[in-house]
């Protein structure tokens, strides 16, 4: 009885960490790709909505033609990192964000987010260091559209 015993815990040991693998190797990153890097901060695009579990800066949803703006504020103690995901599947064309941080726009033609896709954009210093001071981000559209979408923005630690 004993023995059998051991064989059932063995093999539920077994199965759990099966099943812990399996969550492990799911939940990491899809394929990011570096789209920005100057002055010191590197932007990623990263397909779909990356997880990162700490301080929500903002979030919220936007119906309008205008361009949205929205800030947060990043505190050092919070990470070296600030994801902000940006789900334009419901929405009526292109969207371009513009990223203000330490008072620098960061900005470029390959931030923008085509209609019916979602995507996270990974902010880190190159350095690594804590990200701390203002974050404002501005979504506009180029032609007018009555956008619509979800924004929100995290900051955490991140391990590269």
């Amino acid at each position: 009885m004993k023995k059998i015993m051991s064989v059932m815990l063995a093999m539920a040991m077994a199965a759990s960490l099966m099943s812990f693998s399996a969550v492990a190797a799911t939940s990491g990153d899809s394929a990011s790709q570096v789209i920005w890097s100057q002055n010191g901060v590197t932007v990623e695009m990263i397909e779909g909505n990356s997880i990162s579990p700490k301080a929500v800066l903002f979030q919220g949803t936007y119906t309008g033609e205008y361009p949205y703006s929205v800030q947060g504020n990043c505190v050092a103690a919070e990470g070296n990192c600030v994801n902000v995901y940006i789900d334009n599947t419901d929405g009526n064309g292109d969207l371009y964000p513009v990223f203000n941080l330490y008072g620098t726009e960061v900005s470029s033609s390959q931030f923008m987010l085509e209609q019916g896709k979602d995507f996270t954009y990974r902010i880190t210093r190159q350095d690594m260091g804590d990200i701390e001071g203002p974050l404002i981000v501005t979504v506009h559209s180029r032609d007018g559209h009555m956008m619509n979408f979800f924004i929100r923005a995290r900051q955490f630690v991140y391990v590269p």
